[in-house]
């Protein structure tokens, strides 16, 4: 028999790079899928409009499934801090969420592995990567007090892919410290890498509050020279931000040389301001196919959800 001892090991050792492989494989799908996407567009000729019609209604509507399971992260999100969030709409700070308790004697020896093994994933060393894993999963079971020490640990590391891992799985382990980490790092840092991890995870922090908090800062991810991916996010991260600040930049990713970028941003437009004229002039000045087809079919989607109108008594 094997003890729960080793099961709990092997766990902590194997979980955070399956899930890690399994985010590369995803990515690996999503670029076949959009070329494929591309290569059926140049081959339009040769197929039917029926064919052509029904790939771009799926494409739509595994865009319509991909948005919907960032509204279910949003409110998600939403109801684990909302006991945290009664003092009203002020700025959003660091540390809200943070154990009043404070990490225990046993915990701050395990922040200390953890980064010993990121100093040494700085030098190149291959192993100290599962020794930093089983680390992080470690501190993530042992209890209240953990993500100040997970918190220290990013912060005191400046390997990449150690601050990938120490935040990642502090977000998918839903610990409360991770959205304050998110929230914190994602205004300022700077390495592409790193950057498009935060801000994909901030944008799924971004309910009303976190929009408007990180407002400025989706804002110039959109309007930067960031790769596809991480303006992408900075899109999503502006849905339910107000003020024309993010509609502006919202209208300008729709312009986008980025095919997906365009996509993003006029799939956000279409579900903020459905009969936006300007919006829809733009739609239909896009030199691409598959833009005009994706928007149309998330219009009638659009206007297929959305209640008809009440009527006014007499």
């Amino acid at each position: 028999m094997i003890s729960r001892t080793k099961r709990a090991t092997t766990a902590a050792v194997v979980l955070p790079w399956l899930l890690a492989i399994a985010g590369l494989a995803f990515g690996a799908a999503t670029m076949f899928r959009e070329r494929s996407a591309s290569n059926a567009g140049g081959a339009n000729t040769s197929e039917s409009k029926e064919i052509g019609a029904l790939k771009i209604a799926l494409a739509s509507a595994n865009a319509t499934n991909d948005a919907i399971r960032h509204e279910l992260d949003r409110l998600r999100m939403a109801r684990g801090s909302a006991s945290a969030a009664g003092g009203g709409g002020g700025a959003l700070t660091a540390g809200a969420d943070s154990d009043t308790k404070g990490p225990t004697t046993e915990q701050q020896e395990m922040g200390k592995r953890l980064k010993d093994a990121l100093a040494h994933m700085e030098t190149g060393d291959a192993a100290s990567k599962a020794e930093a894993a089983k680390a992080v999963w470690a501190l993530l079971q042992s209890g209240p007090g953990a993500g100040a020490v997970l918190r220290d640990a990013y912060l005191n590391t400046h390997d990449t892919l150690g601050k990938t891992l120490v935040v990642g799985s502090m977000a998918f382990a839903n610990a409360p410290e991770a959205k304050d980490l998110v929230i914190d790092q994602v205004q300022s840092e700077k390495d592409p890498l790193l950057r498009q991890v935060l801000m994909k995870q901030a944008a799924k922090y971004a309910t009303p509050d976190v929009a408007n908090a990180l407002a400025s800062t989706f804002v110039q991810s959109v309007d930067s020279t960031d790769d596809p991916q991480t303006r992408i996010a900075a899109i999503r991260g502006l849905r339910y931000a107000s003020g024309a600040v993010g509609s502006q930049a919202l209208m300008r990713a729709a312009a986008d040389p980025s095919e997906d970028v365009r996509v993003t941003a006029i799939d956000v437009l279409l579900a903020r301001h459905p009969q936006d004229p300007t919006l829809l002039e733009l739609i239909a000045n896009d030199t691409s196919p598959r833009v005009r087809e994706f928007a149309h079919c998330q219009q009638v989607v659009t206007s297929e959800i959305q209640p008809p109108p009440r009527k006014r008594g007499r």
